[in-house]
């Protein structure tokens, strides 16, 4: 027999951003409006009808004390920077969703060898997130203003 863990409906767009998500789930069912408000103007296909809620730990890097700084995008960061991919995808923010992938990520760039990994827990009022990459394990995450620097746990090893 074949178990379903979750369903994600995208349901038309009736808000002129982004359409009315569900996401069904044999203990919970919840649905949220459009109305999200982006920490960074996001281009109008952003982010991509893929996206979706989380409800997972995802890891970052950063530095301590956590700063707001840490959770923005590249486009936020260098303005005038020309990218190798989307705009949608600058306008987003990497984290993964399994410690050994940061960890990995840790090793290879020597620029980051020396910060932290953060453990984030995220929620559908943080944002949506969906897999890029050639990584398995990376997500981009478009950060909603409701996200709290709060809940950004440093992890120790």
């Amino acid at each position: 027999m074949l178990a379903i863990k979750h369903v994600l409906f995208l349901l038309p767009n009736t808000c002129g951003q982004r359409g009315k998500h569900i996401k069904n789930t044999q203990k919970y069912l919840f649905c949220y409006l459009c109305a999200m408000n982006w920490f960074e103007a996001l281009p109008s296909d952003c982010p991509p009808d893929e996206a979706f809620p989380p409800d997972d730990t995802f890891f970052r890097l950063g530095s301590i004390p956590p700063e707001d700084s840490d959770f923005w995008s590249h486009r936020q960061r260098f303005p005038h920077k020309v990218f190798q991919v989307s705009e949608c995808i600058a306008r987003s923010l990497s984290v993964f969703d399994d410690l050994e992938a940061v960890l990995r990520l840790k090793r290879l760039l020597p620029s980051m060898r020396s910060k932290p990994v953060f453990q984030v827990d995220l929620t559908e009022k943080d944002g949506l997130v969906q897999q890029t990459g050639n990584d398995m394990h990376h997500f981009s995450w478009w950060r909603t203003t409701e996200f709290d620097l709060n809940i950004v746990k440093i992890f120790e090893k």
